[in-house]
């Protein structure tokens, strides 16, 4: 599945870069790594990151087959933007990308994030159902919190202040949604 993800991760990248539709029109620089058609190689690899971490975040809610995975997706999806919604007004104010369009949140498009919730939510799709042990889903948890901080405080550092309150919101938001889903479902393992 890693490899699926990397794949389409990349995927879509090129196909943002070169055509300016799903996240807006933007184009790296090489502060991430070597270039490939436009795209650092090491965003797959962060899509891996994104996607694996959003996953031990989401729930089935009872749910199983299609029902289940149509959940996961979509809250998959979720995660990844609330992620992004801090990730990306940093990374922009670092040089690491650059968007010509504008607007949005602090000159990150709104664009960007719609097609980050279709990514994350599609590429989530590429991994097996599997019951979390609650073990699981705090580690993932905390792990999604950690980043979250991380770049909430180099917001701060950048005077992104409305990006250091969601990654506060974010926190907060995944402390609840494991707190609920572990005394609803989670196996205590």
């Amino acid at each position: 599945p890693a490899v699926l993800i990397w794949t389409g991760g990349m995927a879509v990248e090129w196909f943002g870069v070169h055509s300016g539709r799903l996240f807006g029109n933007y184009e790296y620089s090489s502060a991430l790594g070597p270039l490939v058609y436009g795209v650092p190689v090491t965003l797959g690899f962060a899509w891996i990151a994104v996607v694996c971490n959003a996953v031990l975040l989401s729930y089935d809610f009872g749910q199983t087959g299609l029902r289940s995975r149509s959940i996961r997706a979509v809250q998959t999806g979720f995660w990844s933007v609330l992620l992004d919604l801090v990730l990306d007004p940093v990374a922009h104010a670092r040089n690491f990308w650059h968007w010509e369009d504008g607007g949005g949140l602090y000159s990150v498009p709104w664009s960007n994030f719609s097609g980050w919730f279709v990514v994350g939510g599609l590429l989530s799709l590429f991994l097996p159902n599997v019951q979390l042990s609650f073990r699981a889903a705090r580690r993932g948890t905390r792990l999604y919190q950690a980043i979250l901080i991380m770049f909430g405080l180099i917001g701060l550092r950048e005077g992104l202040v409305l990006c250091s309150g969601i990654a506060v919101l974010g926190a907060v938001l995944a402390e609840g949604s494991l707190r609920y889903a572990g005394s609803r479902q989670i196996q205590k393992l």
